[in-house]
């Protein structure tokens, strides 16, 4: 049984009755063997959630199911009923997870997970419960850490954070973790700088962003801002902790960059030049939009952080002072730009999607 102190009432009653009567909506064969049990979670900026797991014989891993939104569902006055079938519904869903070209067993050695890795960013001072049993790097007043990204599970993406007992378990250094899975960012997502006003129009539904490069072929914008994230607009914002992405595309603005951490997922880009608003207003903008649109988890840092061209360094004011961000992975070898990277990137990634659409038709050929 899951209690804290602070346990309200309503999370207490709705706790105590689901784990009575869950098991009367699970399949005889699953609640005549399985172990419920109710755990809290620390999820993304410390935000902790109620989650719900069923241990079954034989299966390795149990999907947590967060109920902070069934909870919230029940003080409203939904059906019980409803919410254990929904509930069931989701875990016959997700019970055994098919995750391709994965076995669980491989997590625990480093040399078949590692092109697997990449790299999530958080905001420090809002992960220190989280980041107490996550290594990590500091990257200013962010961290990086390190998860094994899990393709096409269920048809969804899902990951698995590296946490210091996987780390030990590896015996390799925790730079060396980073180093690979910040090399595996331009490999397993492909990174993608959109126009603001595209971006705009295909929110409205009159344009749909097709662009298949890196950076995109014009630079006539209505709008002087971009947004910076991966194609699959999941944790983009790590992005900014590449050196050469940032070259990139400064190189192609003519300007340093001021940097907008919209969220985790990705992060907005101005020509600083083309910027008639000083920092300490657009820190004000930042602090707006986080506590008034973006999820608590998905907040990443309350101002913005500028690039310089010439000198190569991304920074933040603190108190009227400069802070100077330190990447966690400098690029030593300058034989290879990131253009060239990332169209190998980007090709390979193609490839892959060709060789699973190919798998997919065959597959639905026997069926």
């Amino acid at each position: 049984m899951y209690f804290t102190d602070n346990t309200d009432p309503v999370t207490k009653d709705f706790i105590e009755r689901l784990e009575e009567n869950l098991k009367y909506f699970l399949p005889d064969e699953i609640s005549n063997t399985a172990e419920i049990s109710f755990n809290e979670i620390v999820k993304n900026n410390d935000q902790k959630l109620i989650a719900l797991s069923i241990h079954e014989p034989g299966i390795d891993i149990s999907p947590n199911i967060y109920l902070n939104g069934f909870i919230e569902q029940y003080s409203e006055g939904i059906d019980l009923d409803d919410i254990m079938s929904s509930i069931t519904e989701m875990y016959m869903k997700y019970r055994d997870p098919e995750v391709k070209g994965f076995d669980i067993g491989d997590i625990t050695q480093f040399d078949r997970v590692a092109d697997r890795l990449v790299t999530k960013i958080v905001n420090t001072e809002l992960n220190k419960e989280f980041l107490s049993v996550v290594p990590h790097k500091e990257f200013g007043d962010l961290s990086v850490f390190a998860q094994i990204r899990l393709d096409e599970m269920n048809d969804s993406v899902a990951s698995i954070t590296i946490r210091q007992d996987i780390l030990d378990r590896w015996d390799v250094s925790l730079d060396e973790v980073i180093d690979k899975a910040t090399d595996n960012d331009l490999k397993i997502t492909e990174p993608r700088l959109i126009p603001m006003d595209k971006v705009i129009d295909s929110m409205r539904a009159t344009y749909e962003i097709d662009q298949e490069s890196f950076l995109p072929e014009d630079d006539d914008r209505m709008i002087p801002m971009y947004v910076l994230s991966t194609t699959d607009k999941v944790n983009g914002a790590k992005l900014i902790n590449q050196q050469e992405i940032l070259d990139e595309i400064s190189d192609y603005l003519h300007a340093n960059l001021i940097i907008l951490p919209s969220s985790i997922h990705e992060a907005i880009v101005i020509p600083m030049d083309t910027s008639t608003m000083d920092l300490n207003e657009l820190s004000m903008m930042v602090k707006s939009i986080n506590s008034e649109v973006v999820s608590k988890t998905d907040v990443l840092s309350d101002h913005p952080y500028v690039y310089s061209k010439d000198e190569r360094s991304l920074f933040f004011e603190k108190d009227g002072e400069k802070v100077k961000m330190q990447f966690t992975k400098e690029k030593k070898e300058q034989t290879r730009g990131v253009k060239d990277r990332l169209k190998e990137a980007t090709k390979k990634s193609k490839e892959q999607a060709s060789a699973r659409n190919m798998t997919k038709n065959r597959s639905n050929e026997r069926a």
